[in-house]
């Protein structure tokens, strides 16, 4: 005689089936789960992408762009917008090609400019020592074979209130820690000033200098006053192309005692500089080169531009 009424059966013989079935059925809602918690998150990540840019510009929209490591292949930068009409909102930064939200987009071709086409130009050739400076292949190229040591080369353009950007072009055997980038707001007789630049490592160096490089330290500049001759700091930015050969392009623009730096067209830091500093008023520009290794360390350097403003 059944214990249970036949309703209960049925709902038992249910019951078993359904725990018979039970593991592969979690799998399928597990995957599918899963699959609906990417789909959210990817929407997620659209949406604060949205909001980002529209909150702050086209700056934020390149974010993503930033982080790509590849490479611009050289045939694509060999013209400006400068001399060009095309369509150039989704350039990657760091080519000759600039983005749209570089700084000086349209700004066009500068009020003094080097290409760096020609035998020689705004900066000095140098062919003794150590280091070594020439223009070549559409270039400044400068290499220096002297470990731990930096060396720049002076033009006489002489600025105050200023934009100032240059195309940097890692050596093909650069090491992390080689740099390389422009001092600015410097004397050219003192052999002194600020420095920007960039590590082969994808870090970036803000400092300064009082005498010839080889004669004292460059500093590190954290701001104001503090000043680390000691020790070069470097600051990571996944805004930097990194590695032999990588292609970025520094910018600077210099207000009075302000001083805001622009990696690929993105700002990335400030200062602001004391005003008992010579460097607060006026000042040349050059080219530099650090090293870390003692034979291979090089850069060349494309598209030297500047831009004076009241």
């Amino acid at each position: 005689m059944n214990k249970f009424p036949i309703p209960l059966c049925f709902a038992m013989l249910i019951l078993v089936s359904l725990a018979c079935s039970l593991p592969s059925e979690r799998k399928a809602a597990s995957i599918e789960a899963t699959q609906q918690a990417l789909d959210v998150e990817a929407t997620m990540l659209a949406f604060e992408k949205a909001r980002l840019t529209q909150q702050t510009g086209s700056q934020a929209a390149t974010l993503s762009t930033a982080t790509n490591t590849s490479e611009p292949e050289a045939e694509d930068t060999a013209t400006s917008t400068d001399e060009t009409t095309e369509d150039t909102s989704g350039a990657v930064e760091g080519s000759l090609v600039r983005a749209a939200f570089d700084p000086a987009y349209g700004w066009g071709d500068g009020h003094d400019r080097d290409h760096f086409d020609d035998a020689e130009g705004i900066f000095p050739s140098n062919s003794a020592g150590a280091a070594n400076a020439w223009y070549g292949g559409g270039r400044y190229n400068i290499t220096f074979t002297s470990r731990g040591l930096w060396t720049w080369y002076w033009s006489s353009i002489d600025a105050e209130n200023f934009y100032v950007d240059v195309v940097i072009f890692n050596g093909d055997q650069c090491v992390p820690g080689d740099s390389a980038g422009m001092v600015f707001r410097g004397d050219k007789v003192d052999d002194r000033g600020l420095m920007f630049g960039i590590s082969c490592g994808g870090e970036y160096f803000i400092g300064k200098t009082y005498w010839p490089p080889t004669d004292s330290p460059v500093c590190t500049w954290r701001g104001g006053w503090s000043l680390d001759c000691d020790k070069r700091e470097m600051t990571s930015n996944a805004l930097i192309q990194s590695g032999p050969g990588a292609i970025n392009r520094l910018g600077i623009k210099g207000e009075g005692v302000e001083v805001n730096f622009y990696i690929n067209g993105v700002w990335v830091d400030s200062r602001m500089i004391p005003s008992g500093w010579f460097e607060s008023i006026h000042g040349q520009f050059a080219l530099y080169l650090g090293t870390t290794q003692k034979l291979n360390a090089s850069v060349s350097f494309d598209d030297f531009a500047v831009w004076y403003f009241d």
